[in-house]
């Protein structure tokens, strides 16, 4: 069932890139705004595209907080965290030279055309407690974020600049060509970089999701066009698979000296990684995205062994050295389909968010909505942990395009997501912050409840 849902926005565009429970149950979401308009608490508009951060109750009946973040030039928000003290960490990119860093920060200057920058607030935004740029003379943007348990930050994302900010003794500290993955740690206060990598090879290499295990090991997924890609020796595939991009899953330790394991994962066409997340009882890693190949490597008894059409969702589970392919699924019907955020909740269900322009992509039938509403909907599904049976899946969107961009689970099948829709008639839940369309596009948050969607 659809137990809330909300929209928030302007009257420009607004789009919804990562989301997050704090440990009461509230819901923070961040991404970008072209709305002067975007409902805000504090903080002013200051450029063309800011950086926005709002906080929800977990009802989605009330907006607690919510702030802009930016400088007088394009500011993006691709991903957020919430530390143990309830204090929001954001990273993304910015192109504003005067985009705000407090004293005694790791890097006050823009350095190039875009710099990765991650900023830390309380939790209801009325303190800025830290905020730096990370970057070179070229082109930096930051995906991912997390937080380890001493409190450190680790960023991912990708680079152009050859003079990256890299520390002695890290895995890589040369740029190898074109974009390189980067792999960034600070401390919490965002003054010092205590440690940072470059990953890649001679082509081009995206960072785009980053998890820390339970030992500090901290494990990245993307994409790479490189087929000198570094990878380790007895992992499960240590040969570019051909095609124009294949998956890389990478573990580093916590220092960033080692790169630990690394391994491709693809087929002979174009395959996208978009998200991990690590189980925590076995520390199996868990990735999604999608792809163009037919020959994607699924696994004996998984729930779909058969590419359907134009791109598909995998989900793909390895074991924590990457050895081994425990279980590989596609997920997806004739159109095109793109998974962009997974998680596991407590009952080793993987949920997995994205959108679809696929008119028979797989419901259940419990689903809120079996039936296909518009240009792209979202869709939002459950599968058991060895990835051979789906138990929950939706439709959710309206007439226009709706895209899932980030989803997190609160517990055991309670699961909020977020994106962006361009439907008037997105749906809503009596009660909710915003029941009306605001603009161009709108972000949502929704609350769905597994084992019963």
């Amino acid at each position: 069932s659809l137990l809330a849902s909300t929209y928030l926005g302007g009257t420009n565009y607004d789009y919804g890139n990562s989301l997050a429970i704090d440990s009461g149950g509230n819901v923070y979401v961040t991404g970008d705004t072209w709305s002067s308009n975007f409902p805000t608490t504090r903080g002013t508009f200051r450029g063309a595209v800011d950086v926005f951060i709002s906080r929800l109750n977990s009802g989605l009946t009330s907006l607690l907080a919510s702030t802009y973040l930016g400088g007088s030039g394009s500011d993006y928000g691709n991903s957020l965290a919430i530390d143990s003290g309830g204090n929001v960490y954001v990273t993304g990119y910015t192109r504003s030279s005067d985009f705000p860093t407090t004293v005694g920060a790791y890097d006050t200057l823009l350095g190039g055309g875009e710099d990765v920058f991650v900023s830390r607030f309380n939790s209801d935004f009325s303190l800025f407690l830290a905020s730096t740029f990370i970057g070179g003379n070229s082109t930096d943007s930051g995906y991912s974020l997390a937080i380890d348990s001493g409190g450190n930050v680790y960023v991912t994302g990708d680079t152009t600049s050859s003079n990256f900010p890299t520390t002695g003794f890290a895995y890589d500290t040369s740029h190898n060509g074109g974009k390189d993955v980067f792999i960034s740690r600070l401390n919490s206060g965002l003054t010092s970089l205590l440690a940072s990598t470059f990953l890649g090879g001679s082509g081009s290499d995206y960072g785009n999701s980053l998890a820390i295990d339970s030992g500090g090991n901290v494990y990245v997924t993307g994409y790479t066009s490189s087929p000198g890609f570094p990878t380790t020796s007895g992992v499960y595939d240590r040969s570019y698979n051909s095609g124009n991009t294949d998956v890389f899953i990478s573990r580093l330790n916590s220092g960033l000296t080692s790169l630990l394991a690394s391994t491709f994962l693809g087929g002979s066409d174009i395959d996208y990684g978009r998200s991990l997340a690590i189980e925590p009882f076995s520390g199996d890693v868990y990735v999604t995205g999608y792809t163009y190949s037919t020959n994607f490597p699924t696994t004996v008894g998984a729930y779909d062994t058969s590419y359907n059409s134009n791109t598909d969702v995998f989900v793909s589970r390895l074991n924590s050295g990457l050895t081994s392919l425990l279980a590989s699924t596609y997920l997806g019907g004739s159109g095109s389909d793109s998974g962009y955020s997974l998680a596991i909740d407590s009952s080793w269900v993987v949920y997995v968010t994205g959108y679809t322009s696929s008119t028979d992509f797989p419901t259940t039938s419990n689903a809120y909505d079996r039936f296909y509403n518009g240009k792209t909907d979202v869709f939002v599904s459950g599968l058991y942990g060895d990835l051979t049976s789906l138990i929950d899946s939706t439709y959710l969107g309206g007439s226009g395009d709706d895209r899932g961009s980030s989803l997190a689970i609160r517990s055991y099948g309670d699961v909020y997501v977020t994106g962006y829709t361009t439907s008037s008639n997105f749906p809503s839940t009596t009660g909710v912050y915003d029941t009306t369309y605001n603009g161009d596009s709108d972000v949502f948050v929704s609350r769905v409840i597994g084992s019963g969607f």
